[in-house]
């Protein structure tokens, strides 16, 4: 393993001294170490050296992964498990950016109110999130409503504390000066104020869309009915090791797509308006 890691940042350092783009050669870097590391454990699998118990051979998951969406053996529809993630992580999303990631702005800027409720929001949230699923399980019941309140609860948390550690940094000294050059309130926020709060707005964004995939796939792994929380904990129930690792797979690939679908935002608003 250390030797996969010291080759491929070999063949990363010389290919970026060569003139190749650092963005691109990084990303055929992981690619070929996650092969690389995937081969390792097949051959582990099929020498025996691994019980198929644990890990299944590489054919047996490329199978499971391919055939998922019409196996039959799966209780209900693949596609309807898939929706209701999908459902449960679009209004916790919409929850967490929508009204805690302002909230948050708003009681990290105004110093009295940050004051009164940064150290009880800091206790709450040292409270392990998995205590409380019990109880939110028994208001809500085991369907999307309770998997959105663990998905708002744990997404929430993090965002929280992170914007609170960093609105302080913002320059406001330049909202200051630019009275000076407009009346216009409207305009100041647009072009000062919004591209001096850009960098923590996009990384609150992408804090609150990370966790939030963990609360709600979590949520369903625990308790659910449906989701691919569900597919994980009754693959696991029913020891089909092949359906299990694919059904991770498929949830790991759709939060990869979510969080590259947002650096590519940050790219795109970062050349649409340069932060100061």
């Amino acid at each position: 393993m250390p030797g996969i890691s010291l080759y491929t940042t070999f063949l990363a350092l010389h290919f970026v001294k060569a003139g190749v783009s650092r963005r691109v050669v990084l990303s055929v870097t992981h690619i070929v170490f996650l092969l690389s590391l995937l081969l390792i454990v097949d051959y582990l699998v099929v020498r025996g050296y691994v019980s198929e118990f644990t890990i299944p051979k590489l054919e047996r998951f490329v199978s499971a992964f391919l055939n998922l969406p019409t196996n039959p053996d799966i209780p209900g529809s693949f596609w309807s498990h898939l929706a209701t993630t999908l459902y449960e992580l679009g209004v916790a999303w919409l929850i967490v950016i929508g009204i805690i990631l302002p909230l948050a702005f708003v009681i990290g800027i105004k110093r009295t109110v940050k004051d009164v409720m940064e150290p009880l929001l800091l206790t709450f949230y040292a409270i392990p999130s998995i205590i409380l699923y019990p109880a939110i399980y028994l208001m809500l019941g085991i369907g999307p409503s309770s998997k959105i309140a663990l998905g708002v609860l744990v997404g929430s948390s993090f965002l929280i504390i992170y914007v609170l550690s960093v609105v302080y940094y913002i320059n406001w000294d330049l909202l200051k000066m630019g009275r000076v050059f407009t009346n216009s309130q409207v305009r100041l926020f647009w072009k000062v104020g919004f591209p001096s709060i850009l960098p923590i707005l996009v990384s609150a964004i992408q804090i609150g869309v990370s966790y939030t995939i963990v609360g709600v796939i979590v949520g369903e792994v625990i308790v659910s009915s449906s989701g691919l929380g569900f597919l994980v904990s009754w693959a696991e129930t029913t020891i089909r090791v092949p359906e299990l690792y694919a059904t991770i797979a498929i949830a790991i690939i759709f939060s990869l797509a979510f969080i590259i679908s947002l650096n590519l935002l940050e790219l795109h608003v970062k050349g649409r308006w340069k932060t100061i």
